[in-house]
This record gives structure tokens, C-alpha cells and sequence, in this order.
């Protein structure tokens, strides 16, 4: 497994070239890695399959870990059904490692569905990258409780 690493001149960009050799073929994806206020934008190209689960995944527990990531995949020009339950799997364990959270964007709707029916809890998919640094900037509203429920208490401190 290679990962060829080459940084852009502006802004600290990466694309990183995540390869796997077996038995003398190769299969490749790259991932153009932007930073876009302090969200990491990651954008894959290339394929997406088995062959390459594992560079991706060294990928995500080297790199991404810590960062609020975006992972856009309207890039990618073939998707192998073979690999995307090995990707759903990073995913699922990067959800569980990476508390900074993480959004998709640009998947199509069929492999939405293989993502969401993996239980990935927190994840969320958006149309295309700019919605999803977006999502990440703007605050979510404090949750309403509904007629019938307790409303919560906030202490003051005073008596």
C-alpha cells in the first residue's frame, strides 16, 4: 500500500494519492484535501472499491482524525459495489473515533442508502460540499420540547 502525498502551493493543500498494488495491477484514488475555514474538505476522485478500502482508510486515521471533515464523492469516477460496504465500515469507525464529526456530500442516492442502513449515527448528507462546511458553521438550534414533555431545568446557581 502507497500514499503519495503532494502539497499545493496555496493554503496548505493535499492531494493525496491513496494506492494499493496486488499482484502487479493498481488500483488508485486520489483526494483533494482543502481547507475551507477549519473544516477539512476532502475530495475523492479515481476509484472507489475494495482495492483501495485500505490506503483510504490509513488515510483517515493519519490525516483526517480530530478535523470536522467532509468527504465528497461527486467526484469519483467509478464506484466498485464490492468496496462500498469496506467503506461504509471506515466510515462507521471513523463516526465512532472522530468526535470533531464528519458530513458526505455529492454521494448518489443508491449508495446513500447502503450508508444510511450501516447505522452511521451522527452522519449527514448533503447535495454538494459547500452546504456541508456550511452545516458545520451554522449552530443547530437547541432542541424544542414537545407538548406532553418535561420541560429541563437550568440552575441559575442562586437560591
Amino acid at each position: 500500500m502507497d500514499i503519495v502525498e503532494a502539497w499545493a502551493s496555496s493554503g496548505g493543500n493535499a492531494i493525496l494519492r491513496l494506492s494499493e498494488r496486488n499482484a502487479g495491477r493498481s488500483a488508485f484514488m486520489q483526494a483533494y484535501v482543502a481547507v475551507e475555514h477549519d473544516v477539512l474538505v476532502v475530495r475523492l476522485s479515481g476509484r472507489l472499491d475494495f482495492e483501495t478500502a485500505e490506503p483510504f482508510r490509513e488515510a483517515c486515521f493519519s490525516r483526517f482524525l480530530g478535523h470536522k471533515v467532509v468527504f465528497d464523492f461527486r467526484y469519483l469516477g467509478f464506484v466498485g459495489s464490492s468496496g462500498i460496504l469496506s467503506f461504509a465500515e471506515i466510515f462507521k469507525e471513523f463516526e465512532e473515533k472522530n468526535p470533531a464529526g464528519f458530513k458526505i456530500s455529492g454521494m448518489s442516492p443508491e449508495f446513500r442508502r447502503i450508508f444510511q442502513a450501516m447505522s452511521l449515527k451522527a452522519v449527514e448528507f448533503y447535495e454538494d460540499s459547500d452546504q456541508a462546511v456550511r452545516a458545520f458553521l451554522i449552530p443547530k438550534p437547541a432542541a424544542v420540547p414537545q407538548v406532553g414533555e418535561p420541560v429541563p431545568v437550568v440552575s441559575t446557581g442562586e437560591n
